[in-house]
């Protein structure tokens, strides 16, 4: 197969292309190393990667492979100290509601009183400390017209304050909203090292004409209103995320303008608000936000849309897709990097036009692909996926953006070899049988554009197990997955003689045994190898070893890994 691994006339079924299509053609050629073997191309991929994910570090990638290699993995390892610093403090959360909180809103607040301590708990099992406050605004000369509650842990306190407000006020369509964002901003005590959030609901805009075009009592704005510049600029500086939760059309107007000071994000969710599930939403995609920043790929705003699509709306799209298959038995402590086999097969699929969630990297479509039915070729039906975009798909490697794609789907075909080594040596012991496995992941080149997503199959619910730092889920001293996926995390340092380990463990509990992940991280020793911003090499491994206490499935896989020595040494 020359040049891309999607050059493909026609394909009637997924087909094996073997292991030669583990790189396009035009690595070697661009690597500038005569003879160039697949390993050394595969370093170079990697390393133009890094580069590319990295503007500041003013690499060109011009010099020869091995001087680049040496710069690259220097700049990442003299990084790592303060991206963990960083990632650590970005699991405090500052979030504060600003609410409308005229006649018109009661319903909002309520709903707000009544999810905050849902909110809060299924962030906490996700590792993220939660502090809150509130912020509401009527009218300009309504009583009570601003009311503030600073930021408290404490979830009672906030429905007490919440629950003393009355919802009246308000006479024209339009509300102070611009004295409450401005209170937000200044009367609020944002921490800018942690993740802040500020999530705004409301009806109805701003005054003057500038928002809104009907009946207003102040068409040229109130006197006492700050500028969109102002507020935006003070958010900005406190490292203050902006999301706002769409209830009507009303509001199109002020988002247009809000949109020319900051990259905000909208909740489109019509009529009644799911405040749960956006404020889930919103403050997990400000945490990335905050992770983006540390690691230097920030996206910009999004709006989301926690809708699944009316697919009969939704066009169909030819699409080529590609994925790995790593085989474990070539797996070993001495070659964790033998090539994989390529497999590449024809479809059809649709995808959503708004994303649902946005992860450190990509952001998440729903999406569907056409199956054919095993037992009736003929028949096919329509299979949920995900569809998965990167934010920045600017790229200053030798494959551009088809390679970053490539090499994300690399690493989970490498942690499901590694997951089925791990259940197969732990289902020869006496210990309770649980089994822990990863999604297929591929990459698809859409036929009617130069565009690449990344699919894989949709998964009904969603858990955290661990991140790529220091935290496991605090159900870990009685949740038997939970440790499972620990020690996997473990026995990966472990087999592979401390050369890599997978991390960040997320995905679906199909029941109280088994576990079906998605978009792990992996930390390795070589910073150019999985060099995603997630990659934290030793130093991320140190991290998780330094909180991390063996459970009886990290007794059990050490008993029978006989004559494998399993102390660990703490890295230099």
């Amino acid at each position: 197969m020359a040049g891309s691994v999607f050059n493909v006339a026609s394909l009637r079924s997924e087909i094996d292309v073997g292991p030669s299509a583990y790189f396009p053609s035009s690595f070697a050629r661009q690597s500038g190393v005569a003879g160039s073997t697949a390993a050394q191309s595969f370093q170079w991929r990697d390393a133009m990667a890094s580069i590319g994910e990295h503007e500041e570090w003013q690499v060109t990638g011009t010099e020869d492979l091995n001087h680049t290699l040496r710069t690259v993995r220097h700049l990442r390892a003299k990084s790592m100290g303060r991206i963990v610093h960083s990632l650590k403090r970005a699991q405090h959360v500052y979030v504060a509601f600003v609410m409308d909180t005229t006649g018109s809103m009661g319903e909002h607040l309520d709903m707000v009183k009544a999810q905050i301590a849902a909110i809060a708990t299924a962030l906490e099992l996700v590792g993220l400390e939660l502090l809150v406050g509130f912020v509401g605004y009527k009218d300009h000369g309504d009583a009570d017209s601003i009311q503030v509650l600073p930021f408290t842990s404490n979830v009672g306190k906030f429905q007490r304050f919440v629950e003393a407000i009355d919802a009246n006020g308000g006479d024209d369509a339009p509300e102070d909203v611009l004295g409450g964002l401005w209170a937000a901003a200044t009367q609020l005590p944002w921490e800018p090292e942690c993740t802040n959030v500020l999530f705004h609901i409301g009806d109805a805009p701003p005054h003057g004409t500038t928002y809104w075009t009907g009946y207003d009592n102040f068409p040229s704005g109130h006197p006492l209103d700050q500028s969109p510049g102002a507020i935006f600029g003070q958010l900005l500086a406190l490292n203050v995320a902006y999301y706002f939760g769409k209830l009507t059309t009303w509001t199109d107007m002020m988002v247009q303008v809000f949109r020319r000071h900051a990259a905000i994000t909208v909740f489109d969710v019509g009529d009644s608000i799911d405040l749960y599930g956006s404020v889930i939403t919103a403050t997990q995609e400000s945490v990335v936000y905050h992770q983006q920043r540390v690691l230097g790929s920030v996206g910009s705003g999004q709006t989301f849309d926690l809708r699944v699509p009316t697919w009969s709306g939704i066009k169909r799209r030819q699409a080529e897709l590609a994925r790995y298959r790593c085989n474990p038995a070539t797996l070993s402590a001495e070659d964790v990097t033998a090539p994989m086999t390529m497999l590449i097969r024809k479809s059809t699929v649709r995808i959503a036009p708004l994303p649902f969630a946005r992860g450190c990297e990509r952001s998440a479509f729903y999406a569907q692909e056409m199956v054919s039915d095993p037992n009736a070729p003929s028949k096919c039906s329509w299979q949920r996926m995900v569809a998965k975009r990167f934010l920045r798909n600017e790229s200053k490697s030798a494959n551009g953006v088809e390679g970053r794609y490539l090499k994300a789907m690399e690493g989970q075909a490498m942690a499901a070899a590694l997951a089925q080594n791990f259940n197969k040596l732990m289902a020869t012991g006496p210990l309770a049988a649980v089994s822990l496995s990863f999604l297929e992941a591929s990459v698809a080149k859409l036929a009617d554009g130069d565009e690449f997503v990344a699919m894989e199959r949709f998964l009904p619910s969603f858990e955290r197990f661990s991140n790529n730092v220091d935290w496991v889920s605090p159900r870990e001293a009685t949740d038997p997955c939970v440790q499972y996926a620990v020690a996997f995390t473990h026995w990966t340092w472990v087999a592979t003689k401390g050369y890599l380990m997978v991390v960040d463990l997320q995905g679906h509990r199909a029941n109280n045994d088994t576990m079906v992940l998605t978009d792990p991280a992996i930390h390795c020793t070589d910073m150019v190898r999985f060099a995603g911003g997630t990659n934290l090499g030793a130093r991320g491994m140190d991290e998780f070893f330094a909180t991390h206490t063996c459970n009886h499935f990290c007794d059990g896989f050490q008993s029978l890994m006989a004559g494998q020595s399993t102390t660990r040494k703490r890295s230099m």
